[in-house]
């Protein structure tokens, strides 16, 4: 049985302060779902029933909030398909300012935690929260801890996101996954911003830092901002052009292919993200559209400074994220930290980073430093992506996709055996001469060291 929190719901309340701030603390008891602003629950523990572990399925939810200025105190949650889930309301509203916090100073903090569920949390859409220990500020790791999980923390999209002083610890358990086909134990990634673009707004990830966090064991990306290319409605891609025509005046660009035509979806509130030249890693809002021009949100007159033949994406943009000054164990994983073909104007500093990555991404389309017939391990990857052209609609849209991680800066983090990699990945051949540009100093290395290919190092460090 779920139970519902809202207004008048006093059953479930051990404390009511006025009609829209609630202060609970709850005995063990089933799913949680909060619907009403100002929502704070202290001390919920919620434990659901079956395996989250056996297959992907509907088990349920632990704690589920579908309302603004929630705040979760101490919570301790188990055996869910998703031990806290942040969604949109029912009228399809964008929650903002949620809390999920450790608090010394409040029940429940000693035994608070995230334990055995499948995507410990979860965050469909966020405008502004934080998720950590609030004790713990500017030292590694804190509560509510996350063990034995499967997914540490998913983020298909938010702005002004904090997640600090948290502690994940992998376990051993065997999840079932199209994902682990070898069965292999342990959690498959850690902190990780997954495009779903299908979801809608916010197209802009922005503003989220990643800080002071401890994660050891992850067999994937342990920290990440992934823009999803292998899958067309969730991709931060829909699809690349080159510019035929500029008005800056008007705000407006006519891109070359006329097969626009046949994109249906809205793309207004996306963005147009300019992948080359000299306003490479600038991004503009679509106000409107008609086929293939485009009318956008200009201040800066970027389209004045562009060229026609510059080649721009449009969908999602990831800007002026930080992931700072985290310790990573990423023991027999894939990679510490990845910018995997999205993010501008990023910050990765401050990091220590151990363990020996075993898994190896084969020769060839990452372009990466062979070591021993086979690519090195690598600690931080930074790469542009270039894929296959869109087909929306029976229709061949643009040219061939490319996904942009420029102008980030890559700054006094320590690699423990394995590589800082500013790449391209070119599962389409990319244009020739094309470079993309991130900025990098004072990391150190033991067995690694900083390998770039078609990057252009910054002279100066521009990024948030």
């Amino acid at each position: 049985m779920t139970r519902v929190v809202r207004s008048g719901a006093c059953a479930l309340l051990v404390a009511l302060v006025g009609a829209l701030s609630m202060s609970t603390a709850f005995a063990a008891t089933g799913p949680i779902t909060v619907t009403t602003a100002g929502t704070t629950l202290v001390a919920p523990n919620v434990a659901c029933t079956g395996d989250p572990a056996a297959a992907p399925g509907n088990l349920p939810k632990g704690i589920t909030i579908r309302a603004s200025n929630v705040t979760v105190v101490n919570p301790k949650v188990t055996n869910c398909q998703r031990g806290i889930s942040i969604e949109k309301t029912s009228t399809g509203a964008i929650p903002s300012n949620v809390r999920i916090i450790g608090d010394a100073s409040r029940p429940g903090y000693s035994v608070s935690e995230l334990r055995h569920n499948r995507n410990s949390i979860f965050v469909q859409r966020l405008y502004g929260g934080e998720i950590g220990d609030v004790s713990e500020d500017g030292t590694d790791g804190g509560r509510p801890f996350i063990n034995d999980t499967w997914k540490f923390v998913e983020v298909e999209a938010s702005q002004n996101l904090l997640i600090d002083d948290l502690t994940g610890n992998c376990g051993t358990t065997v999840w079932k996954a199209q994902w682990n086909p070898g069965n292999k134990p342990g959690c498959f990634f850690g902190i990780k911003w997954l495009s779903k673009r299908a979801t809608g707004a916010p197209h802009l990830i922005s503003s989220n830092t990643v800080s002071d966090v401890r994660l050891t064991g992850v067999t994937e990306e342990t920290i990440s901002f992934d823009g999803h290319f292998n899958t067309a409605n969730m991709s931060s891609n829909v699809a690349t052009d080159t510019v035929a025509s500029r008005d800056a005046g008007a705000n407006r660009l006519g891109l070359s292919d006329a097969d626009w035509a046949s994109v249906t979806e809205n793309l207004t509130g996306q963005y147009v993200n300019v992948v080359d030249g000299t306003q490479q890693g600038k991004y503009l809002r679509i106000l409107s559209r008609s086929k293939n021009t485009f009318t956008v949100d200009d201040p800066n007159n970027v389209i004045g400074a562009m060229a026609n033949g510059n080649k721009v994406s449009v969908g999602q943009t990831y800007a002026g994220n930080r992931v700072l000054s985290n310790t990573i164990n990423s023991q027999g994983g894939k990679v510490h930290i990845d910018f995997h073909v999205v993010g501008v104007n990023s910050r990765i500093a401050g990091n220590t980073l151990t363990g020996t990555n075993s898994f190896r991404y084969g020769a060839g389309v990452m372009h990466l430093r062979q070591l021993n017939g086979t690519d090195a391990p690598q600690c931080i990857n930074v790469r542009t992506g270039f894929f296959p052209p869109a087909s929306i609609g029976g229709k061949t849209v643009g040219i061939q996709r490319i996904g942009l991680s420029a102008n980030n800066s890559v700054v006094g983090n320590s690699c423990q055996h394995g590589d800082i990699s500013l790449t391209l990945a070119t599962w389409t051949a990319p244009p020739s001469g094309f470079t993309s540009q991130n900025y990098w100093a004072s990391n150190t290395f033991s067995n690694g060291q900083l390998v770039t290919y078609q990057n252009r190092l910054l002279a100066t460090d521009g990024a948030r």
